[in-house]
């Protein structure tokens, strides 16, 4: 793997999050401090190897015996360790503490605070009458006789008010709740080289903190881990659950140290009991070719640590002990051998891992983003009002269909002109039969027909009034609608009605010319009756044949012809000019809506351009969040190639 793509997916990771993190920083916050630990560890030349195992397994006595120290608490207590810790080899010795939220103090810089703050009594008042200056003066003055470095870490043999306090920390429930870990650097030669061992508590706490600071150390800070299995408890069922939860990334590479086989009675039955522990791991985690060293690890720290003044196994034989320390330097060799084959995959495959975590972190927050747009989308579309246009061509269909209704309806609505002649000829007709001769007869042909087109004239007025209040209502009606679809935009709606000034339907001259017809019908019917009358031989023929009949049905036929005459000429023309009347009121209506429109034309458009640029800019931004989310994968996929 290269640290150059790697720092490339930092660089890429930190470009991502300078868009998204304003005003959702503890969403990001997990992310950025995935960021430094990989950073910190790309720069870290030390392979960590976690220790892992329940309580009593004998974790501490295995890092002990690997330092030849007995530094660690070893008491047979559920809760021996309660905070993550790191032994590093180190040319000087130093103490560090990192806090949950970040912050680190050393302890040969702040001693005295931390004396103080953990109460460490085994050097706290001595420190508390030391005057700052001094302890400053004091400790340049070291510094230049090579007592302590320049980051002013005492050499030699730590600190006992240091050591002391590491004990503390990593053993006192109190004190650790707010560290992530400790480091204690230590000047050891037995400290393998350029490896960082790091203690965890037990995997089978009941406190849910204990479970926590293991899960953080082996995401975070291990990159090899060593399970530990006690040889009188070989592979419990919570263990296998553990590391099947917990360590399923490292199961296939973990190293399983069988620990206490010093205790074993017979150290024949030693190879079975591997084979047994090896065969249950293997089926327990569905793995193969599992690493199971033997290691008497509490028989070794005795050997090593001359301080240790417990006769416990003393007991054992010269030629036992020698087999037992010869199986635990063998132990030693393997996993030294192992990490050293499997040092840059180890490191390769936590880098990664950590990426990992960063991407998936990050393209589910990525992915909430996208849903954010999404429904920000959704709502800037219902916000989004139509075009005029089609507001527009609404109007016009509907004002075309309502014209276009009334002039299918014409023909029957003109059926009331027809009526009324029907009625006049009627009127006429009767007044033909009351005559009781030829001469009232001649009479009649002589009154005045131009009231008979009044009542047809108001007729037609009602009608196109009855047009013009249809086309009222409906700009009303489209005024509401205009209303209901831009009161988003702020709109004024000034359309107005129609007031259009309905004149005569029938021109004089059509009058004129309907007057004409029927006078010279009845003129004609005057002037035969007049000719069958006039004269002493016609008056004589009268009194025998009385010509009345016959008047009056010449009379009836001739009004009927010049009626029906006049009914043709009246409703052609009324459908004309009716027509032209509706027509023209299409019109006003059209400019009247037209108009209300035109006068909020610029309020629409300005809101409409407002919406549409919100959908591009927010179309834009989630597009560039999927394109970060493909950025995402496309890493993934290089630095998983590099490994």
């Amino acid at each position: 793997m290269e640290k150059a793509s790697v720092m490339e997916f930092i660089a890429y990771v930190n470009e991502i999050t300078s868009c998204y993190e304003q005003g959702s920083e503890d969403k990001y916050e997990l992310i950025k401090a995935d960021l430094k630990v990989i950073e910190e560890r790309i720069n870290d030349n030390y392979l960590y190897l976690g220790v892992v195992g329940s309580f009593s397994s004998g974790k501490s006595t295995f890092i002990n015996s690997l330092i030849h120290k007995n530094l660690l608490p070893t008491d047979a207590v559920q809760g021996t360790t309660v905070a993550a810790s790191v032994l590093k080899k180190s040319n000087c010795n130093d103490l560090e503490i990192v806090y949950s939220d970040g912050t680190k103090k050393l302890y040969s810089i702040d001693s005295s605070e931390l004396d103080n703050k953990y109460r460490n009594e085994d050097i706290c008042d001595y420190r508390e009458n030391k005057d700052t200056i001094f302890r400053r003066l004091l400790k340049h003055i070291m510094h230049i006789f090579g007592l302590i470095d320049s980051n002013h870490k005492s050499k030699g043999e730590p600190d006992s008010a240091m050591v002391q306090l590491f004990k503390r920390i990593i053993s006192t429930e109190d004190i650790a709740t707010d560290i992530s870990y400790v480091t204690l650097y230590y000047e050891n030669e037995n400290i393998p080289h350029n490896i960082a061992i790091v203690d965890t508590p037990g995997t089978e706490s009941l406190n849910k903190r204990h479970n926590t600071v293991t899960k953080n150390a082996i995401d975070n800070i291990c990159d090899a881990i060593v399970v530990i299995i006690p040889y009188d408890e070989p592979v419990s069922e919570d263990l296998l659950q553990y590391i099947n939860r917990n360590l399923a990334e490292h199961k296939q590479e973990c190293i399983f140290i069988v620990t206490k086989v010093e205790l074993l009675g017979d150290l024949e039955e030693l190879p079975r009991l591997i084979q047994v522990i090896k065969k249950r791991l293997e089926n327990g985690l569905g793995i193969s070719d599992v690493v199971v060293i033997a290691m008497p690890t509490l028989l070794y720290l005795k050997v090593v640590d001359k301080e240790m003044s417990t006769t416990f196994l003393d007991n054992i034989a010269d030629n036992e002990k020698k087999e037992l320390i010869n199986m635990y330097e063998e132990g030693i060799y393997s996993i030294n051998k192992i990490l050293e084959e499997r040092r840059n995959d180890y490191i390769r495959k936590k880098i990664i891992s950590i990426c990992d975590r960063v991407e998936s972190r990050l393209k589910t927050n990525l992915t909430d983003v996208i849903i954010d747009y999404d429904e920000q989308k959704e709502n800037l579309q219902k916000d989004l009002v139509p075009s005029l246009s089609i507001f527009e061509e609404k109007v016009s269909s509907d004002i075309e269909k309502i014209i276009q209704s009334r002039i299918n309806r014409l023909e029957g609505e003109l059926s009331f002109i027809r009526m009324n002649f029907s009625i006049l000829f009627e009127e006429l007709r009767k007044e033909v039969e009351r005559c009781s001769n030829s001469q009232e007869l001649q009479e009649l042909t002589n009154g005045d027909t131009s009231q008979y087109f009044l009542n047809i004239q108001s007729d037609a007025e009602v009608l196109l009034k009855d047009v013009k209040n249809e086309l009222n209502k409906q700009i009303h009606r489209l005024k509401d609608e205009y209303i209901k679809q831009y009161e988003k935009c702020g709109v004024s709606a000034n359309a107005k009605k129609i007031q259009m000034k309905i004149g005569n339907v029938f021109a004089q001259e059509l009058k004129n010319d309907c007057d004409e017809i029927l006078q010279t019908s009845l003129n004609d019917i005057s002037l035969s009756v007049r000719r069958d009358t006039k004269g002493f031989f016609n008056k004589v023929k009268s009194l025998v044949y009385n010509p009345l009949p016959r008047h009056k049905e010449m009379a009836i036929s001739e009004i009927s012809s010049a009626i029906n005459e006049i009914a043709e000429r009246t409703l052609a023309d009324a459908s004309i000019k009716i027509k032209e009347n509706i027509i023209l009121m299409k019109e006003k209506c059209l400019d009247s809506l037209k108009y209300m429109i035109e006068e909020d034309r610029h309020i629409v458009v300005d809101y409409l351009d407002s919406k549409n640029a919100e959908i591009n800019d927010n179309l834009e931004k989630r597009n560039q969040t999927q394109e970060f989310i493909d950025g995402l994968e496309k890493f993934r996929e290089i630095l998983q190639e590099e490994v």
